[in-house]
């Protein structure tokens, strides 16, 4: 059986990991207040002013995540969103995240669908 490894590029890569902290934070802050007011899904969606049912889409990520809506959740859970865009610090000896694949001799699958062996 052939195998491959999708080349999806190194920002879109940076894009979904960053898009699933924030989701994961999203849940975690949904699911605290939760535990502690007592209160249901249905009633977070009321004070959103939306349906259960788009409230959960974007808990388990079957919406689209907005800035607009996550302001609007931070809000209606009494929770402040902190951004920052911090300089990466490498140091010496430190591992970076690798340009390729470091399984040798399996092809590159990229992302419109064109093969490139190795």
């Amino acid at each position: 059986m052939t195998s491959y490894r999708f080349d999806i590029g190194a920002a879109a890569e940076a894009a979904s990991r960053l898009y699933g902290q924030v989701r994961d934070e999203i849940v975690r802050a949904v699911v605290e207040e939760s535990a502690e007011s007592k209160e249901t899904r249905e009633q977070l969606a009321e004070r959103l002013g939306e349906k259960r049912s788009e409230v959960n889409n974007q808990l388990v990520g079957k919406s689209e995540l907005t800035i607009r809506w996550l302001a609007k959740l931070a809000e209606a859970l009494d929770r402040d969103v902190i951004f920052e865009l911090r300089r990466r610090e490498r140091r010496d000896g430190e591992n970076a995240y690798a340009k390729t694949a470091t399984v040798g001799g399996l092809p590159v699958m990229t992302v419109d669908g064109s093969r490139k062996d190795r």
